[in-house]
């Protein structure tokens, strides 16, 4: 019998992802992923099996708490347009809020893995597809409201928006220029 485990586990999955986030899936070996918890390698694989294993674990909670975050950050009364805007100047603003600038662990692995890894690729797929279906529906609400005219491609505009919120997150990772970050924010808004 093996001895019990003394480290609490959300603790480690939250170090494990900020590990990823950091380094990437590549450079995060199982010793530093160890070190990052405070546990040995054997424990390591003990408790979360492979790698990929904890990766997939810290990437699926991650994409949970992202696309909850996100919710939050979009609900509301105002027009879509100011919606859209307050969510995409909260992204903007949790990132550069990161000490680290790792950015985002969902557009770090679709930039990392690719395709070359089917689970990974899944649960990232799932995201953005959650994400843009979120926006569809404020964009719905708002020609509803009469603030978007109703001639609008939705889908074409949700797609935008989508893309424009992840260029958002990679342009935050090589970009301290706020005045190009508002300005690619209000382009896109204004496109609503």
């Amino acid at each position: 019998m093996g001895r019990p485990r003394t480290f609490d586990t959300e603790d480690a999955i939250r170090a494990a992802t900020r590990t990823f986030r950091t380094h990437g899936y590549a450079d995060s070996s199982p010793q530093l992923l160890a070190e990052a918890i405070g546990i040995g390698k054997g424990s390591l694989y003990h408790a979360f099996g492979s790698k990929h294993d904890l990766f997939m674990t810290c990437l699926s909670q991650y994409a949970d708490e992202n696309y909850d975050d996100f919710i939050r950050d979009l609900a509301g009364t105002e027009p879509a347009r100011d919606r859209v805007r307050r969510v995409f100047e909260a992204t903007v603003a949790a990132d550069r809020s990161d000490p680290d600038h790792s950015g985002c662990l969902i557009v770090n692995t679709a930039t990392e893995r690719g395709m070359s890894d089917t689970a990974a690729s899944n649960v990232v797929w799932n995201s953005i597809a959650r994400t843009r279906t979120a926006l569809r529906d404020v964009l719905e609400e708002g020609v509803e409201r009469g603030e978007i005219p109703g001639d609008r491609d939705l889908d074409a505009l949700a797609d935008m928006l989508q893309c424009t919120m992840i260029g958002l997150r990679v342009l935050g990772r090589v970009s301290e220029n706020d005045d190009h970050v508002r300005t690619v924010i209000e382009a896109a808004v204004t496109h609503i």
